[in-house]
């Protein structure tokens, strides 16, 4: 085969393979669940037992880790790719 081939079948395969695993944690999904229930950031982290700031960067990972932009799209996404289940 030859180099460039392969190296498109490699990126293929990341592609894939990130697309298929989102690697969501418990604790994100958690947050996901909270953020579908309407709960605010305070809210999430009193029920959560955790920061606000804690909080916000869960959200942050959650959007970069789905590629969405709002809490709308990574809802969407989550319960679309069985993430969670509402």
């Amino acid at each position: 085969m030859s180099y460039c081939l392969v190296m498109h079948l490699n990126f293929i395969f990341v592609k894939m393979m990130k697309n298929n695993n989102q690697n969501i944690s418990e604790r994100e999904k958690k947050v996901v669940i909270f953020m579908y229930k309407g709960l605010n950031y305070n809210k999430i982290a009193e029920q959560m037992n955790i920061s606000p700031a804690t909080v916000r960067k869960h959200t942050e990972n959650i959007y970069k880790k789905l590629e969405v932009h709002n809490k709308v799209e990574a809802i969407h996404k989550c319960i679309q790719k069985k993430i969670i289940k509402i």
